[in-house]
């Protein structure tokens, strides 16, 4: 891929994320957050694609991060249990449910091992 002008990463990254390209957009935000280390964005963005490529270890590793630097966001509690239970970590996986705050999300959690997640 040629070089991203400034300004249009979010756009350039979407559009890869939006046609499959998952690997492509792994490289870019990891050079991102080679620079910005606590990017929220990065983070997240890095975690929804790691997922897709079923590389649920290092899925769970943003997810973990973005869990300890917002921890007011559910989702990410929710997606980092998922990922680990993706991962082969039930304990882990087990544990990190307890941490939920929302009924709701212990109930997503519970479907885990019955159904497909899609994050």
């Amino acid at each position: 891929m040629t070089a991203i002008k400034d300004g249009e990463y979010t756009a350039t990254i979407y559009k890869l994320i939006k046609d499959g390209q998952y690997v492509e957009a792994i490289h870019i935000l990891n050079s991102q957050l080679q620079k910005h280390t606590k990017s929220r964005a990065a983070l997240s963005l890095l975690g929804y694609c790691y997922y897709h490529i079923q590389d649920f270890t290092n899925s769970a590793e943003c997810y973990e991060q973005l869990t300890q630097l917002h921890p007011e966001v559910e989702e990410y509690k929710v997606y980092y249990a998922q990922s680990l239970y993706k991962a082969g970590a039930y304990p882990e996986a087990t544990k990190a449910s307890f941490v939920l705050d929302n009924p709701s999300s212990h109930i997503k959690v519970r479907r885990v091992p019955s159904a497909a997640l899609k994050i």
